[in-house]
């Protein structure tokens, strides 16, 4: 079963991306709050408010937003925005209920954010992270 989510959230990613270079057009730009001008630290703020903004009346539409969020993070390469990026993704898919791509996401998070020694995000990733990881009991089914 999990290997049924990663594989549909490869596939899921490898069509984001193969659909932009076909069109040309990057996920992000066609977002409203989007600048090309954006520092990095503008533009994470931005995606950021506009996924939290949407949660919860636009729930689809947050998920647009942080699938765009990570598109962005991959070409800048910066490893702050893809920690950022993965851990709201990673909260949108555990809204969702799809617990395995949010352990996904965060574990990715999580690593990022180990290795940059940021403590105060990894204390956030990791109160994530308990309520995604299968319990005991559910290790034992």
């Amino acid at each position: 079963m999990k290997r049924l989510h990663f594989s549909a959230f490869i596939t899921f990613l490898l069509l984001i991306a193969f659909s932009s270079i076909l069109v040309g057009q990057k996920s992000y730009d066609t977002l409203s709050f989007f600048s090309s001008d954006f520092t990095t630290e503008e533009a994470e703020k931005e995606f950021v408010e506009a996924i939290h903004s949407n949660a919860n009346k636009a729930h689809e539409k947050a998920k647009q937003i942080a699938h765009a969020f990570v598109d962005y993070s991959m070409d800048k390469n910066d490893p702050n925005l893809k920690k950022s990026s993965c851990h709201q993704l990673g909260l949108i898919y555990f809204h969702d209920t799809q617990y395995d791509s949010a352990l996904l996401c965060l574990t990715q998070a999580e690593e990022l954010a180990i290795s940059q020694n940021d403590t105060f995000s990894l204390i956030n990733i990791k109160s994530c992270l308990l309520y995604t990881s299968p319990s005991p009991r559910d290790r034992q089914k």
